[in-house]
């Protein structure tokens, strides 16, 4: 039995993670044991509705079991409990190049570290964590956007309509949101297009739209985070021209790869962790040497820079090229695009180390082997 740590209540992206991880390293016939690390709690995604996970695991806390793995975010934030775990496991994220020392303090302290990137590997790899003790595992998606024909979509009508989804109000700069919204008001003129802000409201985000044209930038308020069902439908049936994600930091950046998903087309950056997933048919917005950003927990974040120049580019190329990059984006979709990114795929190298763990003693000794 593995003592699993997680969040599994809500559909913010601790929790989606949470649950599509469980369901992955269930799928690799790993017995587990659940632990909602949020107080009070629940287990809900785990039952029969559209988008949850079918996983047969038992809920409490076992801190004394040979392995413990705490799917989580931020170092500071690890539970007290995984202290007491022979072999400890844990993923985390970053936005930035440059991670704190007392994140490396608490990473240190786990016998493998689990990240969503090859950006997030090697900022923790410079800030000190041995490599061999780094394991990427993406994001995955769930069933859900399985798409057997992409071009029953609802498309884009005369007035083309764009997609940003910026998250976080309080920290939009990691989305290229203010320099998007600049240019999208520069290129398009009130009934020609809109773009519309998938966001959680913030009195950052109003000032940022204080002179900005009503017709043209709309906002889509995410006060409650979409379940993965409800997603879908979102892109499925938005009638988008394409996503647009200009992201200077994502530790892994899921909303381009659900979009491929559905045959929707994709502007990004190909830099942070969007590099892990790029594909040939997106428009690339090209990033700029690294330079400061302010992002969750880090005062002295570094990410890649994007300017309005490199966005602009990069829309008026798909607006030159609209019909073809919609093609490849349903060609992309109908051959089976989804299945590289299900969390059973994904968790398979995972699923492997946890279960000899959990076989064998030595840990060390075992990620020594694996990894050289």
């Amino acid at each position: 039995m593995i003592q699993v740590y997680g969040r599994f209540d809500g559909n913010w992206s601790h929790s989606v993670v949470s649950r599509g991880m469980v369901y992955g390293l269930f799928k690799n016939k790993l017995d587990m044991q659940l632990f909602n690390v949020q107080s009070g709690g629940s287990y809900t995604g785990f039952g029969s509705l559209p988008g949850q996970y079918k996983v047969v695991c038992q809920s409490g806390l076992n801190p004394g079991t040979p392995v413990g793995f705490y799917i989580g975010g931020y170092p500071p934030f690890a539970p007290q409990w995984m202290t007491d775990h022979p072999f400890k496991i844990a993923l985390f994220i970053t936005e930035s190049e440059k991670v704190p020392p007392e994140w490396v303090f608490v990473a240190n302290q786990y016998d493998l570290i689990v990240v969503p990137s090859d950006w997030a590997a090697r900022a923790y790899a410079q800030a000190g964590i041995e490599r061999k003790k780094i394991l990427i595992v993406g994001h995955g998606l769930n069933p859900v956007f399985c798409c057997s024909n992409p071009q029953q979509r609802i498309r884009a009508t005369k007035k083309l309509r764009f997609l940003h989804v910026a998250g976080a109000a309080d920290f939009l700069d990691r989305k290229g949101t203010p320099r998007l919204i600049k240019v999208f008001q520069e290129i398009f003129k009130p009934g020609e297009a809109e773009l519309v802000l998938r966001v959680i409201p913030h009195k950052k985000l109003l000032l940022l739209l204080e002179d900005t044209n009503p017709e043209l930038i709309k906002v889509s308020p995410s006060k409650v985070a979409f379940d993965p069902w409800q997603m879908r439908q979102f892109l499925w049936t938005g009638g988008w021209a394409a996503v647009i994600q200009p992201s200077r930091a994502e530790a892994f950046g899921i909303v381009p790869v659900e979009a491929r998903a559905l045959g929707i087309p994709v502007i990004c950056t190909h830099c942070s962790g969007h590099a892990d997933h790029a594909e040939p048919t997106d428009v690339v917005v090209q990033a700029g040497p690294s330079a400061h950003i302010e992002v969750n927990g880090i005062p002295f974040g570094l990410a890649p820079t994007v300017n309005r120049p490199a966005i602009s580019t990069a829309i008026n190329d798909f607006l030159n090229r609209k019909n073809e990059i919609e093609q490849a984006a349903i060609e992309l979709a109908a051959n089976n695009y989804t299945n590289k990114y299900l969390w059973p795929t994904l968790c398979k190298p995972l699923a492997k180390i946890l279960s000899t763990q959990h076989k064998q003693a030595g840990g060390k000794k075992i990620i020594d082997r694996l990894f050289g």
